[in-house]
């Protein structure tokens, strides 16, 4: 299955651990992950850099994305399953 990860995957944040977490196992289940971190790349794990499709810088809004702002955005146009974990407060 292709999947994927849109949200937190920086920093030292729960969000961000069970992010990445959850990406490790579907990685070793054999699906194609591709992560976009929202929150920056700070404290990303090492084992997940090659899974890495594109990233926000640390402190931009994630709402009212700019395209243009994105940091090497590699994502396909279609995907199985996209994955995110959030608060649904923060969804406009």
């Amino acid at each position: 299955m292709k999947i994927c990860w849109f949200g937190f995957l920086g920093h030292n944040h729960s969000w961000s651990i069970v992010a990445q977490n959850i990406s490790r196992e579907l990685i070793k289940l054999g699906h194609q992950v591709d992560l976009f971190s929202t929150n920056g790349l700070d404290y990303f794990p090492e084992d997940l850099k090659p899974f890495v499709k594109g990233h926000l810088m640390n402190g931009q809004q994630v709402t009212n994305i700019n395209f243009d702002d994105l940091v090497a955005s590699k994502l396909d146009a279609t995907y199985d399953m996209q994955l995110s974990y959030t608060a649904l407060r923060n969804f406009p």
